[in-house]
Parts: C-alpha cells; sequence; structure tokens
C-alpha cells in the first residue's frame, strides 16, 4: 500500500510503523503499572 506510492521510503515507514506503536503502548502500559509521572 506505501511501497507503490512512496517507494522506498513508503517501505521504511511500513517497517517503521508498527516498531513505533509497539514502542508507545510498551511505555503507556510500563508508565501506568509502575505509575511514572511526565512531570517533575
Amino acid at each position: 500500500m506505501l511501497i507503490p506510492a512512496f517507494g522506498a521510503l513508503g517501505a521504511a515507514l511500513g517497517i517503521f510503523s508498527p516498531y513505533l506503536i509497539k514502542g508507545v503502548l510498551r511505555w503507556a502500559e510500563i508508565s501506568w503499572l509502575v505509575d511514572w509521572r511526565c512531570e517533575p
């Protein structure tokens, strides 16, 4: 889907986006479990 529209950039985004989503979800889960706060 992204590759015909954007070429190599589409392929890179297609590979990178699941890792980005997984990282955000992992950060949200860990911050909820450990009760982290972003402010000091």
